[in-house]
């Protein structure tokens, strides 16, 4: 089950959510949306210092590209709260000429950037795509971008040049 942070206080009963959890053993994970209550850092880490604290088996959807709406770091974020994700939800974003934010697929930076996320998290992590897929031959375009998330974080071998 994947839900947002929504609007977090340190108030919130999260004693009930443990009690909760334990009577109905469901996968809950939290995911950083575009909000400013959820898609910002600092409430995620007080947050999951709290699951921490009370041990609850609650874990992390991790949006690269949601991070963006709120200019946080996606790196810092993965720094601070890459333990805790179970997940990954892989989009690049663009600014469009009027200003909107767009989910796009990754190019070599974007790619680059991502290697440098999975440092943070558990090896082998769960991927998804969350970028639009288009082209000609979909089912081709789909294999080539799970191949491309599938290779991240992933030792690469390289040829050696005689």
């Amino acid at each position: 089950l994947k839900v947002s942070l929504g609007y977090f206080t340190d108030t919130n009963d999260l004693e009930s959510l443990h009690a909760l959890l334990n009577r109905h053993p469901v996968k809950l994970l939290v995911e950083n949306d575009q909000t400013l209550h959820g898609g910002r850092i600092e409430p995620m880490q007080r947050f999951f210092t709290e699951v921490e604290r009370l041990g609850l088996p609650v874990k992390m959807t991790f949006d690269i590209g949601n991070w963006q709406w709120q200019d946080q770091s996606a790196l810092t974020a993965a720094r601070l709260l890459g333990r805790h994700v179970d997940y990954l939800h892989c989009k690049a974003v663009a600014r469009r000429a009027d200003g909107k934010l767009v989910a796009l697929p990754p190019g070599a930076t974007d790619l680059h950037l991502w290697e440098q996320l999975l440092k943070h998290m558990t090896q082998g992590i769960t991927r998804a795509v969350e970028f639009p897929l288009q082209g000609d031959d979909l089912i081709e375009v789909t294999a080539q971008q799970v191949t491309t998330l599938a290779r991240l974080g992933q030792p690469h071998v390289e040829n050696a040049h005689v």
